[in-house]
């Protein structure tokens, strides 16, 4: 996730191979195992990413936690030690907390594998302390390396003798002085250690230098592209010797230097410096040394060590430069690139603050324009650029990491993100690829990215750090949790690792929550969520990791499949996609019915008043034109995924489907205005000709994203695809539904929804294939409100069961209009399996049908209390209601007592009596006469009633966020609760509003 450096910007600036086959075999329908959905497997389960305070940790209470987790249903953790908003320390503790990497501390570790074996939960382990990946074993000429730029005028015709002194200081090393003098450390400028690796001229035609303000980051000379020459080789003793031609030339000067990034919260007493990973010399010996034998780890790789973990790219490099980038850039581009670096030095192109923050910038240098040129070309050349850099950070570093871990029995689960690679393509080098719901803000578009990359290069699992969201910390309840995950599975997720689990320290400075690393009293962001034993909804993790788990069983049976291919032409997701304020999504952010914004709304704007507004670039551009058609296809029932040009290239044809890698697509969409490689524009003219339906929606490709041979191959790409789409299946339009209707594409899993109006829809689905006749698809319902849909099968399902992944249930489902009848309670979900074999009789329960039901309203009923810390505070039916609207209970932690005396109506044989509860802000224990009678901790919050016919008193106690008490405490200015000052209106809903009813349904008959 990213770190506090984000917000440390935005303060100072106002101051392996591509693997194409399965892991494992796929199963077939005859070897589903309904014991498994019922009690699902250890591997099921969700993780938790498990925070040390650096080494300053106990044996017995990683024991006692490890034991905690198992408890809870959890399968396993994932350790990551660093120093983050830790209360200050200094001598012995000091050093204590900062003694990663010692014999001391491989011990603590090793203690934990040992008991995790024993419990059967899996460990990872972050790559190191903190991210990205490094440490004080990493030399300043190791680290992550840097191009930078040094520029001269001169006016020839002359002998120049031009001392070549270093590059300029770029912006980003002036603010990273500015945040070191406020103690927050981002970066070091070696730029006085830079080598000289080129030097290039251009006869200026036009544009500027702003030399008045070193943040002006957009300003630029023009060069004429037909006078550029390399003049390297004309430097002797750090001296140009040249004779100038006649004009006004720019002389510039490229030069490598270590980056100076540091490792972000590392628990080091020493500076500590992040590896150079484009060289995969320097990434094994990282790797040999943070995993090297003397650890004592060795004997519990594989089991219960199963992965090492690398959390996404947070770099700070202006351009991403190694020691063999021009000859790699020759080999794999065909053309040398030193005569147009000039063109592709962006003020922080590589740079992931740039990024996240939406700061546009240009070259300071840019090719005047001519008419025999080819078009697009400063495109063209960074395109090239950051593809090199993507092929080299793939190779060296996400291959050869997981290369390493596979020959020591272990996989790499990597969050591929944060730099500009293919990400698709980066997702399926490793074992498990991993988003967030952080980054991008947690888009749908950027989730599918990697489950794409997994699904397509033959991965069986996706990942993803769940429940994190900025300024939401104590925010989150099981609905809100249920949603969020429930959104990860239909993006094709199926591992969650939630963000995340604290040690427990029991130090009091840090107040009745316990550390936590995101909020903290000490300082840093604040991110969500706390999964631990502060968290009031604690105790009812055992139920929601059951779901879980049986989600994620169901969802890595068999294959995946989607309608539609939607065809990913860019390198990188944009972190800035988080700011498309425009895209309009459900938890866009962690954004969830009415809770009120959080995050850096005002630092944004900060940062877009000091360097010119807010720029999203051309990717998010793109992004986000596609969402409402995507939406809109998705509101039809299609289903679809993203494949890049790599795997286009190298996909399957199967008459009039294609394959790539495990997934199985019907069509092809592709956007508008998009460039294509000659191989895949190919490709796709044979997808034509195979009879695959394919749309172009508005202007389709005529031409290739690259430099290399430019004009011949946009001709060729421009052929291929005119080629394409004379095809009768085939179709350019500017409706992409309408196009797919008139092709005869078919959804897998048609969704229609009951007096649902509008573009989306609000039930999503996802599908795996077992075999050509048996699926399973999961359903869920994004709304607030109630819905009942039809689920209609393209292939049909004579075989069908609904599963009901919160109870563990099973049931044959309710036939209605060519498909079957389900209601989704608000944020509920549900598996349509088709064609498994049958499970057994006890497991399975009819639908009721033909039933009524009579509804009575008690929320007006004038026995009705609420009771909170011992004191009565309402009466009557001004006892529900959301606590925000109560000054005494704004600020309560809970929880809150309601009682209420009613007379039950009688039930027969065929009846049943519920209490439904309406909306409840938090989770509801519900008591008849002293009686358990059940908990409702996610929607329909709804218990079964014993028999009626007689008074009863139902006592139901509601257990609510802590935010709202968190806030109340720092606004009585209570400094263990500091992180919560001036957050008064970003309170959360509390309580139980209703309305309350009592359900009798009656007629019970089975189908």
């Amino acid at each position: 996730m990213p770190d506090n450096a984000f917000l440390r910007f935005l303060i100072a600036a106002p101051l392996l191979l591509a693997i194409a086959s399965c892991n494992s075999p796929p199963l077939t329908a005859e070897a589903f195992d309904w014991q498994s959905y019922d009690n699902p497997p250890m591997d099921t389960r969700p993780l938790v990413r498990w925070w040390w305070p650096g080494a300053d940790v106990d044996p017995s209470e990683l024991a006692r936690e490890l034991d905690v987790l198992a408890a809870q249903g959890f399968g396993g953790a994932e350790i990551q030690a660093f120093n983050a908003a830790l209360e200050p320390v200094e001598g012995e503790a000091l050093s204590k907390r900062l003694d990663y990497d010692s014999p001391r501390f491989w011990t603590l570790v090793q203690g934990v594998a040992s008991a995790a074996q024993a419990s059967s939960l899996r460990i990872d382990l972050n790559l190191g302390t903190g991210w990205s990946t490094g440490g004080p074993h990493i030399d300043v000429a190791d680290s992550m390396q840097t191009l930078l730029w040094g520029e001269a005028v001169v006016n020839g015709p002359a002998t120049v003798d031009l001392p070549l002194t270093g590059p300029e200081q770029t912006p980003f090393y002036m603010l990273a002085e500015i945040a070191a003098d406020i103690g927050e450390p981002l970066a070091r400028d070696l730029t006085s250690t830079a080598k000289l690796v080129a030097v290039i001229a251009g006869k200026e035609t036009g544009g500027r230098r702003d030399r008045d303000n070193d943040y002006n980051l957009q300003d630029t000379v023009q060069l004429d592209p037909k006078t550029l020459v390399e003049l390297t080789s004309f430097v002797e003793d750090g001296k140009l010797h040249w004779d100038a031609p006649d004009g006004k030339w720019r002389v510039v000067s490229l030069w490598q230097a270590p980056d100076g990034q540091y490792i972000s919260l590392p628990a080091y007493n020493q500076p500590s410096f992040v590896v150079d990973h484009l060289n995969q010399q320097r990434v094994l010996d990282n790797l040999n040394h943070l995993l090297r034998d003397e650890t004592g780890l060795t004997p519990y790789f594989a089991d219960p060590i199963k992965g090492i973990f690398i959390d996404s790219f947070e770099m700070v490099t202006e351009r991403h430069y190694t020691d063999d980038f021009f000859a790699k850039f020759q080999e794999f581009r065909g053309y040398d690139i030193k005569p147009y670096l000039p063109f592709v030095m962006n003020p922080g192109a590589d740079n992931h603050l740039f990024d996240g923050a939406g700061i546009k910038t240009r070259s300071p240098f840019s090719l005047s324009e001519t008419s025999d040129q080819v078009p697009f070309v400063s495109e063209r050349l960074h395109h090239d650029y950051s593809l090199t850099v993507s092929d080299l950070f793939i190779e060296r570093f996400f291959e050869t990491t997981e290369e390493w871990a596979a020959a020591r029995g272990m996989g790499a689960r990597v969050q591929p993100y944060g730099i500009r690679v293919d990400v698709m393509r980066a997702a399926g080098s490793v074992s498990i690829p991993e988003a967030e719901q952080l980054y991008a803000g947690g888009s749908e578009l950027f989730l599918k990215v990697i489950s794409s990359g997994a699904h397509q290069y033959g991965r069986s699992i996706a990942s993803a750090e769940s429940l994190v969201w900025a300024g939401k910390d104590h925010m989150t309840t099981p609905r809100k949790l249920k949603a969020a995950v429930d959104k990860l599975f239909t993006a094709g997720i199926n591992q969650v690792v939630f963000h995340g689990f604290p040690y427990k320290t029991n130090n009091p400075a840090y107040g009745l929550s316990d550390w936590h690393p995101f909020s903290s009293p000490f300082g840093g962001g604040t991110y969500s969520s706390n999964v631990s034993e502060t968290d009031p909804f604690w105790d009812y993790f055992v139920e929601i990791n059951a779901y879980i788990a049986r989600c994620q069983y169901l969802l890595r049976q068999g294959m995946p499949t989607a309608d539609i291919a939607v065809f990913y032409p860019w390198l990188g997701v944009p972190a800035s996609l988080a700011r498309a304020d425009e895209l309009d999504e459900f938890l866009f952010g962690g954004q969830f019915e009415d809770e009120p914004l959080t995050g850096r709304q005002d630092l944004f704007e900060l940062v877009d008043a000091f360097f010119g507004g807010k720029y999203l670039g051309p990717v998010v551009d793109g992004l986000t034109g596609l969402w409402p058609v995507l939406q809109e296809l998705e509101a039809a029932g299609y289903t679809w995924e993203w494949i890049n040009d790599e795997r286009l290239v190298n996909c399957s044809l199967d008459k009039d489907q294609f394959v790539s890698g495990n997934a199985r697509f019907k069509a092809l969409l592709v956007p508008d205005q998009v460039a294509m490689s000659k191989d895949a524009a190919q490709v796709v003219k044979q997808m034509a000709e195979s009879g695959v339906s394919i749309v172009f929606l508005g202007e389709y490709p005529t031409r290739q994203p690259g430099f290399h041979d430019a004009e011949l191959n946009d001709q060729a790409v421009k052929a291929a695809i005119e080629g394409a789409i004379g095809a009768k299946n085939v179709q350019n339009s500017d409706n992409a539904l309408e196009s797919m209707q008139k092709l005869g594409v078919l959804p897998t899993v048609g969704v229609a929804v009951a007096d649902h109006v509008g573009p989306s829809n609000p039930v999503k689905t996802i599908s795996r294939r077992l075999d050509s006749e048996s699926f399973i698809t999961f359903a869920r319902n994004q709304s607030a409100k109630d819905v009942e849909v039809v689920i209609s099968p393209t292939l049909g399902c004579p075989e069908a069961f609904w599963l009901d992944p919160w109870t563990g249930g099973v049931q044959e489902p309710v036939t209605a209009s060519g498909g079957f009848a389900v209601k989704l309670a608000p944020y509920g979900s549900g598996f349509l399996a088709c064609n498994l074999p049958k499970p057994n009789p006890e497991l399975v329960t009819k639908s009721p049908v033909g039933n009524q039901q009579e509804f009575i309203d008690i929320s007006k009923d004038p026995s009705w209390s609420l009771t909170v810390d011992g004191v009565e505070v309402a009466t009557g039916g001004s006892a529900l209601g959301d606590w925000r609207d109560w000054g005494g209970l704004s600020g309560s932690f809970g929880p809150g007592l309601y009682k209420v005396t009613v007379e039950l109506p009688e039930v027969g044989d065929k009846s049943q009596l519920f209490l439904d509860l309406g909306q409840v802000h938090g989770v509801a224990l519900v008591s008849v006469d002293g009686q358990k009678a059940g908990t409702a901790i996610v929607p329909p919050y709804r218990v079964s009633l014993p028999q009626g016919g007689k008074t009863a008193k139902i006592d139901i106690t509601v257990v609510i966020a802590d935010r709202n008490g968190l806030i109340a405490a720092a606004e009585a200015l209570d400094k263990t609760a500091a992180q919560f000052n001036g957050k008064g209106d970003t309170r959360v809903a509390a309580g139980l509003v209703g309305p309350v009813l009592l359900v009798k349904t009656t007629g019970l008959e089975e189908n």
